[in-house]
């Protein structure tokens, strides 16, 4: 099996959830206006993408990227929805998509069976087949084109002793930090260092230096949470009793059997009510504060001081708690999140609005990936939120907990404006290169002493990780992020394959066994040794062609110049017709309406 792709399991339970999540929120986001009930979106040759297949194919897209299934395939500097969809349009063309059997070819393939019955609990076996029997059918075209299907036996053979030759370590992860008494930097070298990598991107600098700093947001948010709302409402006990009497239908048990299904029923129609409400009272102070800024094209022109110009979150927040006592008798104002720090995209996957989709036209977005799209960040072509607004469109997560947000600032991708953005960084990565260059030049005692006393005493004596795990020409697993690079699994494997797989591992000299690794780019030195080696079988070659097959076409589109299913090109084969959703009416909350005309 590709162990390489278990370690994706956790994510895999959350981005599994996306199918649900997308038919959860498009009725909602697209029937905020009376005629938006699943508009056009792309027409690609004959075929019209309306919204609801566009949100399904976003939740794949997720999938696919989470499953590290889609790499080489798609351009995400342009629309990775819309390549996908045209690449999919290509391969339905020529034929290439098969059905459930092929999606199922596919699960069986890649996952373990726990890690299939957890993504088929998640988000069913239809769904599951149907977005990997897709994925295939694409892979499939791509694997024509490049003659990568045609792979020799030989040449696959090789593949496949890269990808399951494993060999299992134990790893000593010495990392700058175990180095004492490195001394500070001099304001000189801090300005000289700073200078040298401010444009650069953290981790493509020599050993990963890089300050060029990604868009970011500041962000608060008001969180209507349905659970909070459950908590304060109490069912009246004799409309409990009437509605039992009233629909003996629904409700066929003695009282005392369905009381509980009654009450549920009575507080989920009640919860959706304060749902409305506070929708309605945070959308209305929402179009207050538009009003106040004249509109210009898509933006509003807000002053330098509309901060003094628009309301506290909390005071609207307040509000709702109002409406909620007026029902409830229960004064329950919603919580205000402030996040005064900047939020990049990753920032904003850890915090929980990160876990919803925002709807930009008739587009669901995950949310951390607004960025982009914040008009601040993105300019001209960008249709999100724009700073200084409270959005009237609530970003909503899987369960329908509604998040209304104001963005307090956006900084787009660029270098520091000064050395003080980053001082903290700058000092710290000149301490660890110190370090890092003290433990490299250990590295021959560091090996002789292993031999003497054993990695894990070095490890117990420098206090540093040891953790066991296995290791193939293309994969790590278990063991550190850093050193899931080319040099130490090349390093690791080459190796192992020196040792005699039909003697027991015991019998191999440990000056063979023990290795000290660089590794440059996370500043670490691994001392590693080798204690059991599993090689390359025929069974496991025969079991796994299908897979090697595949991995060979990804590889193969990587290096194949004129390529024909890039975005433009497949954008031009069709004729791609994109269609503007227009938005709702800056006053008075009125509906919106769909535009079937291409978007100017």
């Amino acid at each position: 099996m590709l162990k390489f792709l278990r370690k994706y399991n956790k994510i895999i339970l959350v981005v599994g959830g996306c199918f649900l999540m997308v038919a959860f929120l498009l009725p909602t986001a697209l029937t905020q206006g009376g005629g938006m009930q699943n508009p056009k979106v792309v027409r690609i040759g004959d075929h019209v993408v309306r919204a609801r297949e566009y949100g399904s194919a976003s939740a794949k897209v997720q999938l696919y990227e989470n499953l590290n299934i889609l790499s080489g395939f798609i351009d995400r500097k342009e629309n990775p929805v819309q390549h996908w969809l045209m690449l999919l349009h290509a391969a339905r063309e020529g034929g290439f998509v098969g059905g459930p059997t092929d999606g199922a070819e596919v699960l069986n393939t890649y996952l373990s069976p726990q890690d299939r019955d957890v993504i088929i609990q998640r988000i069913g076996a239809d769904a599951a087949y149907e977005a990997l029997a897709e994925w295939r059918g694409v892979v499939r075209m791509l694997s024509t084109y490049t003659g990568a299907g045609r792979l020799s036996e030989a040449e696959a053979q090789l593949l496949a002793l890269e990808l399951f030759d494993e060999a299992q370590v134990n790893v000593a992860v010495l990392r700058p930090e175990v180095v004492e008494g490195v001394s500070e930097p001099t304001e000189e070298e801090i300005l000289a260092h700073f200078e040298k990598y401010k444009d650069v991107v953290r981790g493509q600098g020599e050993f990963g230096f890089g300050y060029r700093l990604n868009a970011a947001i500041q962000l608060r948010w008001i969180a209507v949470e349905r659970l909070r709302l459950a908590g304060a409402v109490q069912p009246d006990p004799i409309e409990v009793r009437k509605r039992w009497q009233g629909d003996r239908t629904r409700y066929p048990g003695e009282f005392d059997a369905e009381r509980g299904n009654v009450e549920r029923a009575i507080r989920d129609e009640q919860v959706e009510i304060l749902m409305r409400e506070a929708d309605q009272i945070i959308q209305a102070a929402a179009v207050e504060e538009e009003r106040k800024f004249p509109l210009r094209g898509r933006s509003h022109q807000l002053p330098e001081d509309w901060r003094s110009q628009v309301r506290d979150l909390e005071l609207i927040a307040f509000e709702v708690g109002e409406a909620v006592e007026r029902r409830t008798g229960t004064l329950l104002a919603p919580a205000v999140q402030r996040r005064d720090v900047w939020l990049d995209t990753p920032g904003l996957s850890n915090q929980t609005i990160g876990r919803t989709q925002f709807a930009i036209g008739a587009r669901l977005v995950p949310f951390p990936l607004i960025i982009p799209e914040v008009q601040e960040i993105g300019g001209e072509t960008a249709r999100g939120p724009q700073v200084g607004l409270l959005n009237r469109r609530a970003a909503r997560d899987p369960v329908g907990n509604m998040y209304y947000f104001r963005i307090m600032a956006a900084r787009p991708e660029g270098p520091p404006r000064s050395v003080d953005e980053v001082r903290e960084t700058v000092v710290q990565d000149l301490k660890r290169l110190r370090a890092y260059e003290s433990l490299k030049a250990q590295a021959d005692a560091l090996r002789r002493r292993a031999l003497a006393e054993g990695v894990r005493a070095i490890a117990d004596d420098l206090r540093a990780e040891m953790v066991g795990g296995v290791v193939t020409e293309r994969m790590v697993a278990s063991l550190p992020r850093e050193l899931d690079v080319p040099e130490f699994r090349r390093a690791v494997a080459e190796a192992a394959r020196r040792l005699d797989p039909t003697r027991s591992i015991a019998d191999a000299p440990l000056s063979d066994r023990l290795l000290v690794i660089p590794v440059d780019g996370s500043m670490t030195v691994a001392l590693v040794e080798i204690e059991g080696r599993r090689p390359l079988t025929r069974e496991a070659f025969r079991d796994n062609v299908a897979l090697i097959e595949q991995v060979a076409a990804r590889e193969a589109v990587q290096g194949v110049s004129d390529w024909p299913y890039t975005f433009d090109a497949l954008k031009a084969r069709y004729g791609v017709t994109e269609f503007g959703v227009r938005e709702e009416a800056p006053s008075g909350g009125g509906a919106g309406s769909t535009q079937d005309q291409p978007a100017s």
